[in-house]
């Protein structure tokens, strides 16, 4: 029985494999993770339950040290996205198109500090799973996943469907 099975509570009482609540919500917490593409580390072994050996599941590292460039770098590499457009995009791109910071939503209509267009945000983040706007992580994800289907469609992130402007800025690959 893996540990996201359905309890299984037969009518005999004897060797009924019941899923724990705990064990649930832990296994909830490591998919959430996992989806979103977190790095993930060993947890503490659950407890047994009626002689079964115990389940380890993996939970997020939690890192509150990274800064918001490694936390996009970290979604933008996880998600596939070209490296030669890394620097680019951290050292020029970025912080054109919002020299205030990592934000979510502005007052100009476009959400992340990547400026998607809210239809443009909602169809990468339908296709990453990432939705969290302040999160530099999801926001990498989704700058990747949008780069390669431009590349996909034949366009280039410079183009009207990436960041005409700010592509420009800085030293262009």
């Amino acid at each position: 029985m893996s540990a996201l099975s359905p309890t299984n509570h037969s009518s005999g009482g004897g060797g009924a494999e019941c899923l724990d609540v705990k064990a649930a919500g832990v296994a909830r917490a490591a998919i959430w993770a996992s989806e979103r593409l977190l790095p993930l580390q060993p947890s503490p072994t659950l407890h047994q339950r009626g002689g079964a050996q115990a389940r380890q599941v993996r939970v997020p590292d939690v890192r509150g040290d990274i800064s918001p460039d490694a936390r996009f770098l970290e979604g933008y590499r996880s998600a596939g996205g070209p490296p030669e457009y890394e620097s680019h995009l951290v050292n020029d791109v970025l912080p054109c198109e919002d020299i205030a910071g990592w934000g979510g939503y502005y007052d100009n209509g476009y959400i992340s500090r990547a400026q998607f267009t809210p239809a443009n945000w909602a169809t990468t983040s339908l296709h990453t799973g990432l939705s969290d706007p302040t999160d530099p992580l999801a926001v990498g994800a989704n700058v990747a996943w949008w780069i390669k289907t431009l590349e996909t469609e034949g366009s280039h992130p410079g183009g009207s469907g990436g960041w005409p402007v700010c592509w420009n800025v800085g030293v262009v690959p």
